[in-house]
């Protein structure tokens, strides 16, 4: 029983197209938002530009995007 549902969801859920699609998109602006906080990082929060000094730049860059609610960094994306 176990092996048929994990069958189906594999099939059914976790590589559906529509799944597939919509993680490829998120892909597609986390490192969209990545490159740009890599290169404008004075566009960071002040709290994580003080950051900077004690931890390094591609850290505090993770760190900030993966505080982003989906919504929030769908705005700044759209904004890019």
């Amino acid at each position: 029983m176990a092996k048929e549902l994990k069958d189906f969801l594999y099939e059914n859920f976790y590589h559906a197209p529509e799944v597939t699609r919509y993680n490829e998109q998120g892909k597609e602006v986390i490192a969209r938002l990545f490159d740009y906080f890599y290169e404008e990082v004075q566009r960071l929060p002040e709290k994580y530009q003080d950051r900077l000094a004690a931890q390094e730049k591609h850290e505090v860059i993770k760190d900030y995007i993966a505080g982003m609610t989906d919504g929030f960094a769908l705005e700044i994306y759209r904004t890019l």
